[in-house]
């Protein structure tokens, strides 16, 4: 199982999960499917939006 804690999702000025993409690519290599467990969402935005984005991001 591959795991990663990040606090925060997207950094001052950058876009959702940018600081963190060249580590993603690396540890999620070879990974069909991954397990997406929304502790906490931006304000404003609905869980499906969330999820959205989410998926947005790791489809790219």
């Amino acid at each position: 199982m591959n795991v990663i804690l990040a606090s925060t999702s997207t950094l001052f000025g950058g876009n959702y999960l940018e600081y963190l993409k060249d580590e993603l690519i690396k540890l999620f290599a070879g990974i069909d499917e991954i397990v997406f467990i929304p502790f906490a969402r931006p304000g404003g935005i609905s869980h499906d939006e969330y999820t959205g984005k989410v998926r947005d991001f790791f489809l790219s």
